[in-house]
């Protein structure tokens, strides 16, 4: 009976710590799936974020996002890739510095690429709205960035 206990709890064991790692990856692509939701929330209602927008407005609006977006999705794709190399190298038994080092600048160029993108496309969203509209625009993500920053820091 206690040989049944012990290998039984042995298999338990086994699986799970087997099973962390996949728990590990599905959080991951779920989180990274609840970012990319919010993304597409933020944006969906900009209209009513920003005052008293016209048609033509907000068919540019759309173009914009449209661009930005379709730009953006293979760098957000080698982004992903790039960061599993990366975890690939640094749990190595034996880390390639060099080649960590190299994973971290592509990285870090992909992150700044898209960073400038969305800036870009935000830039260009402002340039079609009235005073009015780009203090909207403007407190809005403001206000983005502080709860960000609320969050970074609880």
């Amino acid at each position: 009976m206690k040989r049944r206990i012990k290998l039984f709890s042995g298999t338990f064991l086994a699986m799970l710590l087997l099973s962390l790692p996949m728990m590990s990856m599905a959080q991951e692509a779920e989180q990274r799936q609840k970012g990319q939701e919010m993304r597409k929330d933020r944006m969906a209602n900009i209209e009513e974020r920003i005052p008293d927008l016209t048609e033509d407005q907000k068919e540019n609006i759309k173009s914009i996002r449209l661009s930005a977006m379709k730009d953006m999705k293979p760098l957000r794709n080698e982004l992903g890739e790039k960061e599993a190399r990366f975890k690939t190298l640094r749990s190595a038994d034996k880390p390639d510095m060099d080649a960590i080092n190299k994973q971290i600048d592509e990285i870090a160029a992909l992150k700044a690429s898209i960073s400038k993108r969305e800036v870009k496309a935000q830039q260009d969203i402002r340039a079609l709205l009235n005073d009015e509209q780009k203090m909207a625009f403007d407190m809005h993500r403001e206000k983005r960035m502080q709860k960000a920053k609320h969050k970074v820091h609880h």
